[in-house]
Parts: C-alpha cells; sequence; structure tokens
C-alpha cells in the first residue's frame, strides 16, 4: 500500500504534540493559543455570515434557487 510521507510526518508530528500534553484536548488547545498569542503575525477573526438558505426545485441545468425570504433566484448555469 502506497504511504503519503507528508501526511505520515504531519500525524507523528501531532501525536507527539498531543504525548506532551497527555493527549488533554484543553491543555493541547491552551498551548496552540499561548503560540498564537506569541506569533507576530495578525490573528483574524470576521463576524460569522449568515447562511443562504437554497430550497431544491426542479430548474434547468441543476440549480437551485433561494427560499423567498431571501428575495433572490439564482438560476446562473444557463
Amino acid at each position: 500500500m502506497w504511504q503519503d510521507t507528508i501526511v505520515e510526518e504531519v500525524r507523528r508530528i501531532r501525536d507527539e504534540h498531543a504525548k506532551r500534553f497527555n493527549y488533554d484536548l484543553h491543555a493541547i488547545c491552551e498551548d496552540f493559543r499561548k503560540k498564537q498569542s506569541l506569533s507576530i503575525h495578525t490573528v483574524v477573526s470576521r463576524q460569522p455570515r449568515r447562511p443562504v438558505n437554497y430550497v431544491a426545485q426542479s430548474l434547468p441545468n441543476n440549480t437551485f434557487q433561494r427560499s423567498e425570504e431571501d428575495g433572490i433566484a439564482l438560476n446562473s448555469r444557463s
């Protein structure tokens, strides 16, 4: 069976990191937060976007149409 060396390396590093914290998810996340706060890179947080409600209808070309509360029809695959 073919093995991806990059995937294997990522899994090994992830396991080594988790082992340092006895696989305690809260401790692992706290470590990541600490590293993030010490980083020189800016962390961007954005407001969640309102999900678009789609209603499956039988339109040409397997397209969908937004629900009437959104008021916009999507049928651009013509």
